[in-house]
């Protein structure tokens, strides 16, 4: 490899680190806390429902014996 090709292999990897740079910051952007909170909220209520339906399940089958 003469240094012409090792100039351009160096301006390409340069080229993708700030292509990597843009697409994480725009990842970021894209999904924050304020935004998964909600969604933290529904999951955490729904799984709380599953688990006092099955508690007073397992309630009910060992007062009724």
């Amino acid at each position: 490899m003469d240094n012409d090709d090792l100039r351009k292999l160096s301006e390409n990897v340069i080229r993708l680190q700030e292509q990597v740079s843009t697409m994480q910051n725009t990842i970021k952007d894209l999904v924050t806390r304020a935004e998964f909170t909600p969604v933290k909220m529904i999951a955490y209520g729904l799984a709380t429902a599953v688990m006092s339906s099955v508690m007073m399940a397992i309630l009910a089958k060992v007062v009724i014996k």
